[in-house]
């Protein structure tokens, strides 16, 4: 699921009542997102940067962790009583 789908999902769960103020969720996993690839750029220019692994190695296990926290809540809905939580 891509970062505008992901984004997107947040917002109509947790609606904010403003147009333009985002959740603290969502500028969060952009910004995740967005160390995720600058990593990943830096890796590509510097592969045996010690730093740059650690910084993608991070990034990517944040954002492993929040999928399967996504996961476990989505199975939760599904399995209870009407799909309410």
């Amino acid at each position: 699921m891509d970062l505008l789908r992901q984004s997107e999902s947040v917002m109509m769960k947790y609606p904010t009542g403003s147009s333009t103020a985002l959740l603290p969720e969502v500028y969060g996993e952009k910004g995740w997102t967005c160390l995720k690839l600058l990593n990943l750029k830096a890796l590509e220019l510097q592969p045996d940067d010690s730093e740059c692994n650690a910084g993608c190695a991070i990034a990517l296990h944040r954002r492993e962790m929040k999928v399967l926290e996504t996961l476990k809540e989505g199975e939760a809905a599904s399995s209870s009583p009407g799909g309410q939580p």
